[in-house]
């Protein structure tokens, strides 16, 4: 054969398998838009029965940790059903025996369901108690081809939520389900909060569209963009998650607690980097750091310090003369030792821990000033964390005749008002990054159409004390947290502060059940993060210098080893 044979050979080939591929797209088309038509035409609820392969119900968007690791997903199932009216009495066992044998239904199961609802009269009939996996669902639509099968057999795509990591972020995410109009909503957590723009289609008002930008190689890929184009990157960090988790669970064991809860954030971004809680919570738990108020105990006596520091009423060289107790309108205020101090200065009021000092303050500063800055601090207000429900604590502010000025001695050590484990988290972050009220947050950035946005709702709320307080406190806070006169982190400058607190009953302060408590942030000096960790009624140790302190210092440890913060960084 001549090369220009072999040449017009070629040509005719090529000619030929063009043609066959454009035949081949042409009827995968046809076929796509003939099943279109066909959803169309013969939807739930209308005369003419079911589609096979119905439209899925609106996928919801993927959200994973800062890292990327997934963490709340969709996963593709599918709701078999069928059309009673349109399958013939003597195809009826075929098809179920068929069904059965692909999806491991009994076939007398199908059997029943179908002639049960042909007797009543019914359109449709779900075949499958609960829904089928991705698998299954293929299998089933190759075996009843849509030509043949798209008026009497039906798979509606249904896709499942699924929470990944083992239920580490349980009380985080939420949880998906239905509402009370039968409708499929998130509720509590991120799920609560940010159900519409999870949803695609719908959006959260407070992003700013014009920070959007490529998304970065590190989330792209694996898991991110969805299908539903709208994700959410989270703040928390699994690792971080992990340990916190991890110690709590002991704590709780060792000391025989009834709970244990912590939150670690950033002090300048509000990124929640972990909140954890133990026993491990239900995707279907509101999560307690967020949601229950306690009374904090002495943790708030930093607040106290700041207030009247920041409002002149004392200096770091003031001194007081601590007699161990103080009588407010009839009723006694003392110290937790049961005893006199003498002659201390403000850094021995906060290393002692005295309640009637701390008394003293708030009534020099009176009512009008106590509780400005207890404002400035957040408390009694909700932190404006993305997520549900948030707790607003409790402040019995100056209005009333029920109030008295014993109410705010009480308060001034933690006592007589109620804070969540983030209200305080939040406050000591104030003092962390120089006097900022931060907005805490669990979402670090928006995923819409494949476009990373950040975090788009402001994260300063407002400027509640001076610098120069923030730091006089940090210095208070650093002899507070020598516990027993040493370094808690031995070669880390450690600011925190103890908190163990009666709990209030219908008859008074039960005087055999506590609640304890320690916040603080590491390094001293422009801190890598805060911690609060509180561990709910113990029945071994009791003092929160044994129970939570300790929580504290190895939580502390293993992030600061896990951010490689080397010793001796004391800012």
């Amino acid at each position: 054969m001549t090369k220009r044979s072999n040449i017009r050979e070629m040509k005719r080939r090529i000619l030929i398998l063009m043609v066959l591929i454009g035949l081949f797209f042409f009827a995968l088309f046809a076929q796509i838009i003939r099943l279109q038509a066909l959803a169309q035409k013969n939807g739930r609820g209308k005369e003419t029965s079911t589609v096979h392969a119905a439209a899925p119900e609106s996928e919801r968007g993927t959200i994973v940790d800062r890292n990327g690791y997934l963490v709340v997903a969709d996963l593709p199932e599918w709701e078999l059903s069928a059309t009673p009216q349109n399958i013939r009495p003597s195809d009826l066992e075929e098809i179920a025996g068929k069904l059965s044998q692909l999806t491991g239904i009994p076939q007398e199961k199908i059997v029943k369901k179908i002639k049960d609802a042909r007797a009543k009269g019914k359109r449709y009939v779900k075949l499958s108690d609960s829904n089928l996996s991705w698998e299954a669902g293929l299998k089933v639509m190759k075996a009843f081809p849509p030509r043949e099968y798209a008026n009497i057999i039906d798979l509606r795509l249904q896709p499942k939520r699924v929470y990944a990591q083992n239920g580490l972020f349980n009380g985080i995410t939420g949880f998906y389900g239905w509402d009370a109009n039968g409708q499929h909503r998130g509720f509590y957590g991120v799920e609560g909060f940010y159900n519409s723009f999870l949803t695609k289609g719908s959006f959260v008002p407070e992003a700013n569209l014009s920070g959007a930008r490529a998304l970065p190689k590190k989330y792209s890929g694996r898991y991110l963009p969805s299908a539903a184009e709208r994700d959410l990157i989270l703040t928390v960090d699994r690792n971080i998650q992990y340990i916190v988790e991890g110690e709590l669970a002991k704590a709780v064991k060792k000391y025989r607690a009834e709970k244990g809860m912590a939150v670690v954030m950033d002090p300048y971004t509000g990124d929640i980097l972990a909140m954890a809680a133990y026993p491990p919570l239900k995707p279907t738990d509101p999560h307690p750091a967020i949601a229950q108020s306690f009374e904090p105990g002495s943790v708030f006596k930093v607040i106290t310090a700041a207030a009247a520091l920041d409002s002149g009423t004392v200096t770091m060289s003031h001194v007081f003369t601590d007699t161990g107790y103080i009588e407010i309108g009839g009723k006694k205020i003392k110290n937790a030792e049961r005893k006199g101090y003498g002659r201390v200065t403000l850094r021995e009021v906060m290393y002692y821990s005295l309640n009637v000092e701390a008394a003293k303050m708030a009534l020099a500063m009176g009512p009008d000033t106590f509780y400005n800055y207890l404002h400035r601090f957040g408390a009694g207000e909700r932190t404006e964390v993305d997520m549900t429900p948030e707790s607003p604590g409790l402040v019995h502010w100056p209005v009333g005749d029920d109030y008295s000025e014993f109410d705010m001695a009480a308060n001034s050590f933690g006592q007589g008002l109620d804070a969540t484990v983030l209200q305080v988290a939040t406050a000591i972050s104030a003092i962390a990054n120089g006097g900022n009220l931060v907005r805490p947050h669990v979402v670090k950035a928006l995923v819409v159409d494949g476009e990373y946005i950040p975090y788009g709702v402001s994260i300063k709320r407002r400027q509640i004390i001076k610098k120069d307080t923030a730091r006089k406190v940090t210095e208070l806070m650093t002899v507070a947290a020598k516990i027993g006169g040493k370094d808690l982190i031995p070669g880390y400058q450690v600011a925190g502060k103890t908190g163990t607190a009666q709990i209030p009953t219908a008859h008074g302060y039960d005087p055999y059940r506590v609640n304890t408590s320690f916040v603080g942030f590491v390094p001293a000096k422009h801190p890598r993060f805060v911690c609060m960790v509180t561990i709910m009624k113990p029945q071994r140790g009791g003092w929160a210098t044994v129970v939570a302190a300790p929580t504290f210092k190895t939580i502390a440890e293993k992030i600061l080893y896990y951010m490689k913060v080397p010793p001796g960084n004391t800012g």
